[in-house]
């Protein structure tokens, strides 16, 4: 199910930004790079394909404009039945709700047969990533705020920081649990 969320939420960005206005694809490519890869998991070099797909499915058109002193371009825009699909992935996405699955718990209920060492050396190692994502977060956050972005456009980083800095707490206990477990024994 994951996959399909992940493919559902490349649908609901692309179709989003076209259904602002119609959009050149390096237009795409440049927002996807300055503000949407912190959130969303799309990069820009996969959004032709993905724009490829949405005019397969009917959701998006193409126009080519050439212009003699430049090479062709390709506007997308959004279609009828896109705007349709778009207000029914929007009404999915903030009402589904799903029991966050994190591989980590899995891997912890096998941790008896596991090196524990080389697992306490890896989980500080996450919980470095971690700090680090969080910290980055944050200064997407702060910017965003100092160039006045919307409210709802702010709170995309702090839902992040929040489940971040659970996460980071999580580790941290953890990590001292099994440090104390380590050296009582056990």
């Amino acid at each position: 199910m994951a996959g399909y969320f992940t493919t559902m939420t490349k649908e609901v960005l692309l179709l989003g930004l076209l259904k602002k206005k119609p959009m050149y694809g390096y237009e795409i490519m440049q927002l996807v790079d300055d503000e949407l890869t912190n959130f969303a998991p799309i990069t820009s070099g996969s959004v032709y394909h993905n724009l490829k797909t949405l005019e397969k499915k009917g959701l998006v058109s193409k126009t080519v404009v050439k212009d003699t002193a430049h090479p062709e371009k390709q506007i997308f825009e959004i279609t009828p039945k896109g705007a349709d699909t778009f207000n029914q992935l929007i009404q999915l996405n903030v009402t589904n709700f799903e029991r966050p699955l994190l591989a980590l718990d899995v891997s912890l209920y096998f941790l008896e047969n596991s090196d524990k060492k080389q697992v306490l050396l890896e989980l500080r190692e996450l919980l470095t990533k971690l700090r680090e994502h969080h910290a980055k977060a944050e200064a997407f956050r702060d910017e965003l705020a100092r160039r006045g972005a919307a409210y709802h456009i702010v709170s995309i980083p702090e839902h992040y920081l929040a489940h971040s800095k659970a996460e980071i707490g999580f580790l941290e206990n953890f990590i001292m649990g099994m440090e104390g477990e380590a050296a009582a024994g056990k």
